[in-house]
């Protein structure tokens, strides 16, 4: 005689009291590599490899390897001008106080071939230019890649720019936008420190916290410490105002940036 449902049903062992096994991984699962996965595939299908770099090399037709024996400044100020008045105009990131200036540039070695170093001043941005002195060594790395370049303040990312107009270089931003710069003074004291800072001439220092006054007392009296290297704050907060006020002299100037100093340390003038 066949049993039904209900009496299957009733010789099923009560479980709702026993507490439910915890769910463990005999191994952790891994993230995805994207860029791992790519190289993989890649390797066991050759031809993806080949269309890939195919199509890398026609997004840079028409753009020359351009090498610098001299000082390529002029060449880069001449550039970004065209930029400025052609693709720039009229765009709302454009800060109008300022214009195109570059500093000199300075040569430097990188791994296994020479190139030039310098920063350039524009109303939309200010930006470490690397650039090729050589053509050996000089790799070449699709328009938007990044590239470790290490210099005297350590070892910074920049982007590979392929132009037109510029030719291959690298660039490294170091202020955008750049509205806080009121005048042209400002950016380009703004610029010469980074450029010292990147080759090693200038240190910047992690800012402290600041001392509350009322735990550690300080005697009116003493004279603040001379400041031998610059911090972060000094470097993007003193040169976003005007080096100097419209209709002041010589004297009040430089009294109103050591006042912007102090205030900004916590020291007394």
């Amino acid at each position: 005689m066949a049993q039904s449902n209900s009496d299957k049903e009733d010789r099923r062992p009560d479980l709702s009291g026993v507490p439910a096994a915890p769910v463990t991984f005999l191994r952790k699962p891994r993230p995805f590599d994207r860029e791992a996965a790519r190289k993989a595939y890649e390797k066991e299908h050759p031809e993806a490899l080949e269309a890939r770099m195919r199509a890398l090399r026609e997004r840079h037709v028409g753009t020359s390897l351009r090498i610098f024996k001299d000082n390529p400044r002029a060449f880069f100020e001449r550039g970004f001008s065209e930029i400025l008045a052609t693709r720039m105009a009229g765009l709302p990131i454009v800060n109008k106080a300022l214009s195109i200036w570059a500093t000199d540039f300075v040569p430097v070695a990188i791994d296994d071939t020479h190139a030039w170093l310098g920063v350039v001043v524009t109303p939309w941005a200010v930006m470490a230019v690397l650039a090729p002195a050589a053509r050996e060594g000089w790799r070449f790395i699709p328009a938007g890649g990044f590239e470790k370049i290490e210099l005297a303040a350590g070892v910074f990312r920049f982007i590979a720019c392929a132009d037109n107009l510029l030719g291959h270089y690298r660039s490294l931003s170091l202020k955008s936008p750049v509205f806080e710069f009121q005048d042209m003074a400002s950016a380009r004291a703004f610029a010469d420190t980074c450029l010292n800072l990147l080759l090693g001439r200038q240190t910047l220092v992690e800012e402290k916290e600041a001392e509350n006054p009322t735990l550690t007392p300080k005697d009116p009296d003493a004279l603040p410490p001379v400041k031998e290297k610059l911090t972060r704050r000094e470097l993007l907060g003193r040169y976003a105002a005007g080096l100097r006020e419209e209709g002041a002299g010589p004297n009040e100037a430089d009294q109103r940036l050591q006042k912007d100093n102090c205030s900004t340390t916590g020291e007394k003038p």
